[in-house]
């Protein structure tokens, strides 16, 4: 946290026009960042969601002032980046030649939703029906062919980050 207050302080403060967002793996935060205690005790992903963003702002609004997080969009993406791929289950079937991805985006609520145990984890859930994936390989090509917009669509805490960046 120190590092990412200092980067901020810096860039922000050097460009009084300049906007910066973080895009931080909810799972890969210390214990002691900003509302991750108060975050991990939350049952519903979108309050979760809300209570770190807010965490994560006041921090750096106490320690850089009102006018420097005025130009800051916290980001803590709160799953893996295979979640996205579940925006279109069907092309995953399709394209990975296995079956079962369907089911599993049934289950939940959202793509954003699947990232519920390091066991269970969107990787993991594709790396079991298909044991040769490759994040770099796979994911890349497989997101390309989802496409942005569908992943926006299913995605919408994804979506909501994307909209405050678009509307800057």
């Amino acid at each position: 946290m120190p590092r990412l207050l200092t980067d901020l302080g810096k860039i922000l403060n050097a460009d009084r026009s300049a906007y910066c967002t973080t895009l931080f793996d909810y799972y890969g935060l210390a214990s002691d960042f900003p509302g991750k205690a108060e975050a991990d005790q939350q049952n519903d992903l979108v309050k979760k969601n809300e209570v770190i963003h807010t965490a994560l702002h006041k921090a750096v609004e106490d320690k850089l002032g009102a006018e420097v997080a005025s130009r800051f969009i916290p980001y803590i993406q709160m799953y893996e980046f295979e979640a996205l791929l579940f925006s279109d289950p069907e092309l995953m079937e399709d394209k990975l030649k296995a079956k079962g991805f369907v089911a599993i985006r049934e289950s939940f609520d959202s793509p954003e939703h699947i990232n519920n145990s390091p066991q269970t984890a969107p990787s993991k859930r594709i790396l079991k029906l298909h044991p040769t994936y490759n994040k770099v390989l796979n994911g890349s090509i497989l997101a390309q062919n989802i496409t942005l917009d569908i992943i926006r669509k299913e995605c919408l805490l994804f979506d909501a980050w994307l909209s405050k960046i678009n509307n800057l």
